[in-house]
């Protein structure tokens, strides 16, 4: 398409973005008081677990800023007019942000695996942490060349079950459960019922305000219990 051609999009109502802004600045807020809140114990210890732990919290708190930046703009357009008409290189521009949730995404689910997994990745390749970037920016750049949504999808679905099947194996090897261990691991399976809701959302990202609201509703509720307890455990 020539650059000069208009795209015309139908956004939806102004009160679907106020939802995603409120939803959005909600969990980054949520995401980063965790990160933050373990700054200290992890300048006093430099365990690798609760690295790789705070940086879960952290790309996940940058893709829902960038999601809050996609809503915030639509929201803004939308208070003078419901029809938009953006260029191909604007519209470029749009994907291109999108482009930097799968990059995030994909950067969370591999902080927490290594949260997980670092002891035994301390003598491989992944340990490092420019390969983790590497692999999350090329599957990025594959589903965003392709356009292939259903692989940002599937690759979600395939990770979560891996994911708990390593945290019950590692909780039942731990040598001392005591509560700050059980505490830990109630932390992690609480984050992967959030994610849970979330994978389960995507495809039905097309519903309208009012059938959406559950699933904002249940997600906040699960990241606010993640970042009491966090806060708990290291007050």
């Amino acid at each position: 398409m020539p650059s000069n051609v208009p795209i015309y999009l139908r956004t939806p109502p102004i009160g679907f973005f106020a939802i995603e802004l409120v939803y959005s600045a909600i969990v980054v807020f949520l995401c980063l008081l965790i990160y933050f809140k373990t700054k200290e114990i992890y300048d006093l210890s430099k365990y690798k677990g609760i690295y790789h732990f705070r940086n879960a919290f952290l790309f996940l708190s940058l893709a829902y800023l960038v999601r809050f930046f996609i809503a915030s703009l639509a929201f803004s357009i939308q208070l003078f007019d419901s029809r938009i008409e953006v260029s191909p290189n604007e519209w470029l521009m749009v994907r291109s942000l999108i482009l930097f949730i799968s990059y995030f995404s994909f950067m969370a689910i591999f902080s927490l695996a290594c949260s997980l997994l670092w002891r035994k990745l301390e003598s491989g390749i992944l340990q490092h942490d420019v390969v983790l970037h590497a692999i999350a920016l090329g599957l990025s750049s594959f589903i965003f060349l392709t356009r292939s949504y259903c692989l940002f999808i599937l690759f979600h679905i395939a990770s979560l079950p891996i994911l708990i099947l390593t945290a019950v194996i590692n909780y039942r090897s731990s040598e001392k459960r005591g509560p700050f261990i059980s505490q830990i691991y109630i932390i992690y399976f609480l984050l992967f019922a959030f994610w849970v809701v979330n994978i389960a959302f995507l495809p039905l990202r097309g519903l309208q305000i009012e059938l959406r609201i559950p699933f904002y509703a249940a997600s906040v509720l699960i990241m606010s219990l993640i970042a009491y307890r966090v806060v708990k455990i290291v007050s």
